[in-house]
């Protein structure tokens, strides 16, 4: 960005470097990065790629000469259908210019023609890995975590916005190449979610104020660390009563659930007291020591009615607070009712960034929980535009027969890729298991290789005939080749998913005694599941 010999901010070149091809990429539907400079209601500089856009960048712009605020994001949509996506949680709370005026220096700076729009977002959308990138085995391992985040978020879909946090910027040091700095932070995820799938209570992040933070803000301190017990519990022999137990146990601790959520919101400063002795008792099941759980549900219980009980003694709120605060309610519960059915759609059909979609309305919902109900309205309002966006996006990528959605295809297909990759290396993993349990015994290892084989039979070669005959539909120009194309495909799904489904040595790994925690038929199944809701 060398600096014009005319002082004036206007003579400097308008364009990034190679803005131009990122733009029609984006055109083509792929997610890219941007840097957005405004000075007043005009547009001086925009730079579009597909990696991360440093924030140092925006300095060197003002050395040389550029003058106005920065605005980082993410451009998502397809054709003439772009949307400029920009997050509260980079302090954007509003747009920087009119639609109208970004359209305007598009067509003339850049000779692009769209149908931009500025959309202010809770998080920004992920730009995805190319097929190179995927090949990276620290990439692999990342993405291969989604498997289990998505345990996590059913057991504790209150997590979300701890994980979405985190995920994102592990995304943006790979996308960036810094993998030093990525594999630790991959570390200290995979080790973050083993603690939540063991009972430990989410990080609540705070959402950020319009003011900018507050100086004497305080960080949610995390739930203390269970001390160790000096004599470590010796699990039962599994019976038919152990399991009894357990299911009954499992059951109490599920209805207790509900009233623990609520007494959190009701009473944050006891978030600590309530949630530690939950994480314990998950534990004590897992170990097998049950009647040490059982005394634990029925405290927690105990604390439970005693918490609530202080609702009954506490003075409630005054009446000029609930009168403010009912106006609000009926607007968020009116808005929400009205979004609700478009939500479910776009989740159904897989339309936009439906994880994204999740964490906004999850924050929407607790700080409606929390009765605060200015920051839920604003976040169903955002949701609100950005789930239209991606209707109307989605609908326009439907081929013109109506029975296979091109946009979704396209996802799972990826999606796919991620999930294929991943698999490999659970497979890789269970094998190198399998030949340390074996050891010298000839026969077994015969028996083993028998099984590699059959196994990179299964997943690689097939895998390559699978990508292929997707990349046919997806390019096919007409209807004809489309409906040829589409009819291998479907042969091709049709037989992979009957090898996952009944081939022996497929089904022994989901759940095996060496490596009970390897997912990797059920994840494949899913992902063969959401391409046959592509094709209708």
């Amino acid at each position: 960005m060398a600096r014009d010999d005319d002082d004036d901010d206007d003579g400097l070149p308008p364009l990034g470097e190679n803005t131009d091809k990122f733009l029609d990429q984006a055109k083509k539907g792929q997610a890219r990065n941007f840097l957005l400079v405004c000075k007043g209601n005009k547009v001086k500089y925009l730079a579009v790629r597909k990696k991360p856009i440093k924030k140092n960048e925006l300095n060197e712009a003002k050395k040389s000469g550029y003058k106005g605020e920065g605005y980082f994001g993410v451009i998502t949509g397809k054709g003439m259908e772009l949307v400029f996506n920009l997050s509260t949680a980079d302090g954007y709370t509003a747009e920087p210019v009119k639609d109208k005026i970004l359209k305007d220096f598009l067509e003339e700076k850049a000779d692009f023609k769209c149908k931009p729009s500025i959309a202010i977002v809770a998080t920004l959308p992920a730009v995805p890995f190319d097929d190179e990138e995927l090949n990276n085995p620290l990439i692999a391992r990342f993405l291969g975590l989604d498997v289990l985040i998505a345990q996590v978020l059913d057991i504790n879909p209150a997590a979300e916005a701890e994980l979405g946090k985190t995920t994102s910027g592990i995304r943006l040091l790979l996308q960036d190449g810094e993998f030093q700095t990525a594999e630790p932070s991959i570390n200290t995820l995979e080790t973050r979610l083993q603690e939540l799938l063991n009972g430990a209570p989410p990080n609540i992040p705070v959402p950020p104020s319009p003011l900018g933070p507050a100086s004497n803000s305080q960080p949610i301190p995390p739930a203390p660390p269970v001390p160790p017990s000096t004599t470590a519990p010796t699990a039962p022999a599994p019976t038919v009563d152990n399991d009894a137990l357990k299911l009954k146990l499992q059951e109490a601790l599920n209805k207790l659930v509900p009233q623990l959520k609520q007494a959190v919101v009701t009473y944050p400063d006891k978030k600590v007291e309530l949630l530690t002795p939950v994480a314990q008792i998950k534990k004590q099941m897992d170990s097998g020591d049950l009647q040490e759980a059982k005394k634990g549900i029925l405290a927690v219980g105990q604390l439970l009615k005693s918490v609530m009980s202080q609702a009954a003694t506490t003075p409630s709120t005054s009446e000029s607070q609930q009168q403010a605060v009912d106006p609000l309610r009926a607007e968020y519960e009116r808005k929400l009712a009205a979004l609700q059915p478009l939500y479910d759609q776009a989740l159904k059909e897989m339309l936009g960034d439906t994880g994204k979609f999740r964490t906004v309305m999850t924050y929407a919902k607790e700080q409606a929980e929390a009765t605060v109900f200015s920051n839920a309205i604003q976040a169903i309002d955002r949701l609100s535009v950005a789930i239209q966006q991606a209707i109307t996006v989605g609908a326009g990528a439907n081929t013109s027969s109506g029975t296979i959605s091109i946009a979704k295809l396209g996802k799972a297909r990826l999606e796919w890729r991620q999930v294929k990759i991943a698999a490999m290396g659970g497979i890789k993993r269970f094998i190198d298991k399998l030949k340390e349990e074996f050891g010298d015994d000839q026969e077994q290892q015969i028996q083993l290789q028998r099984a590699i084989e059959k196994l990179e039979s299964i997943m690689l070669d097939f895998d390559d005939s699978l990508a292929d005959a997707l990349d046919s539909v997806l390019n096919a120009s007409g209807d004809a080749q489309q409906n040829a194309a589409t009819s291998i495909a479907k042969e091709k799904m049709s037989e992979f998913i009957g090898k996952i489904d009944s081939d022996e040595v497929m089904r022994s790994i989901d759940g095996n005694s060496l490596m009970p925690e390897l997912l990797v038929c059920a994840p494949m199944r899913a992902r063969l599941d959401d391409i046959a809701a592509a094709f209708g």
